[in-house]
């Protein structure tokens, strides 16, 4: 892969590749000028007043006068504490790329040769380690001063805070997260599609003529999935209207994928801005709070929270599937002469996982703050919310194959696959069938349950960009 910076704007997209495999970077001469012209003004600036960080110190520090050359190397150091685990590689090498592009943007006076090196650091195979914590969506300054230490002597006392005055890890962790996201819920609609034919749903509710009469996009992509995939079945509905986990499908996921997409939305824009504190002009300087995360915050607690409401839904499908006047088969889908409790123990397995995807898709932002003697009194947090956000996908992994191993047993015990022949959801029944065990008595799920996780791992991973 190959990208070019200084030109054209980053997107999420350029952003979610290099960070997994890497590449070329191709920096444009005029905006290494540009550096260049910067670093020059803010060293002139810096001679006749206070510029924060270049002349004076930190947070609660501001007012007090640089005296040494050696502070901007104190404060490197002092910052890289960390006290978290390491963030994944793909994570480090996103976020190297959006910094080298956040200071293209000329507006933090650092020095050229920082922003050269960072951009050799982002093109090596392997990464130095870079430990989380210290971030509260006021500046990634812990992960990025450990950043400025692996690059050694190019980085020089006056561009230690230029550097640092970003939250370029928390962005690349929340494009990661975005897109690991979008392709989770294309596989859910293969399973909720599998759990349509389970129970004779009536298409009407995934018409595209319903659906073009509210204009959200996401919600007209969702149900055109689902309706691909059910096309060619030969199942007739078996009532007026469904129960709500299929009949408001589209309409909860088209949420969760639109917060996802607004999530994104506000990645890039801060990944093409300069936001570091203070911005620097040809001959002006200007403090400021652009460095705050409180957009990607608030749009990250959207999407946990919108995405647990998908997950939710997912239960009231399970908690069909095992109703009889639903379903024609038996209570809890027991083979065993009654009472059997069959796949009963599948609500409690996804009811638990969905409770505590409850607690993950609390909102960060209502955190409290107060750093540096004051100098810093509110944060949103972001970090912990794209954090809370990568978290939340194992449990809601698994309300999915609690799903997958109860649709694909209630279509097993009618025993009429040949409905689903002519139709896409047929393939995907198939896979199923063949991952999942064939016994339908009453035994321990957690082997089907397994397989279903790895089911869906299989079709995550087989998604194109």
């Amino acid at each position: 892969m190959e990208i070019r910076l200084g030109r054209v704007d980053l997107s999420p997209v350029d952003i979610a590749r290099w960070a997994r495999a890497g590449g070329r970077l191709i920096i444009e001469p005029a905006a290494l000028d540009l550096i260049r012209d910067r670093a020059v003004a803010a060293a002139k600036l810096a001679e006749h007043q206070a510029v924060y960080g270049q002349n004076t110190g930190l947070g609660a520090n501001r007012d007090h006068p640089v005296l040494d050359e050696a502070a901007g190397s104190r404060m490197l150091v002092s910052h890289a504490s960390a006290a978290g685990e390491a963030y994944p590689e793909s994570a480090v090498r996103g976020a190297l790329l959006i910094r080298v592009n956040q200071l293209l943007q000329g507006g933090s006076g650092v020095s050229p040769s920082v922003v050269q090196a960072l951009a050799r650091l982002a093109q090596e195979p392997r990464l130095p380690a870079v430990r989380r914590g210290g971030a509260v969506g006021t500046g990634d300054l812990s992960a990025l001063a450990q950043i400025g230490l692996a690059l050694g002597d190019a980085v020089d006392g006056r561009s230690a805070l230029p550097l640092m005055s970003s939250n370029a890890f928390t962005l690349a962790s929340a494009v990661l997260a975005w897109e690991r996201w979008l392709r989770l819920l294309a596989v859910g609609h293969r399973i909720a599609a599998l759990t349509a034919i389970a129970l004779g749903a009536n298409g009407e509710a995934y018409a595209d003529q319903v659906h073009q009469k509210r204009r959200i996009r996401r919600q007209q992509t969702v149900a055109a999935e689902v309706r691909e995939l059910l096309d060619g079945s030969s199942e007739r509905p078996w009532r007026v209207q469904d129960p709500f986990g299929l009949r408001a499908y589209p309409q909860v996921v088209a949420v969760a994928a639109t917060a996802l997409d607004e999530l994104a939305a506000a990645v890039e824009v801060d990944a093409n801005a300069a936001l570091e504190n203070p911005l620097l002009g040809d001959d002006a300087v200007w403090h400021h709070g652009n460095w705050t995360a409180q957009l990607v915050a608030m749009r990250t607690d959207a999407a946990r929270l919108a995405l647990f409401s998908v997950a939710s839904l997912s239960t009231s499908r399970i908690s069909d599937l095992m109703d009889p006047s639903l379903t024609g088969s038996t209570r809890f889908l027991a083979a065993d002469p009654q009472p059997s409790s069959g796949a009963l123990m599948l609500e409690y397995i996804a009811t638990a996982a969905v409770n505590s995807l409850a607690v993950s898709a609390q909102p960060a932002m209502l955190g409290q703050i107060r750093i540096s003697l004051g100098a810093e009194a509110h944060a949103g947090f972001a970090p912990d919310s794209v954090e809370a956000l990568h978290a939340m996908v194992d449990e809601f992994q698994l309300t999915m194959a609690c799903e997958l191993v109860a649709a694909v047993r209630a279509i097993r015990l009618r025993g009429n696959t040949a409905i689903v022949a002519d139709a896409a959801i047929g393939t995907v029944l198939d896979e199923a069938r063949a991952a999942l065990p064939a016994s339908l008595h009453d035994r321990p799920l957690t082997e089907d349950v397994e397989a279903a996780r790895s089911l869906i791992e299989h079709w995550y991973g087989a998604q194109t960009d």
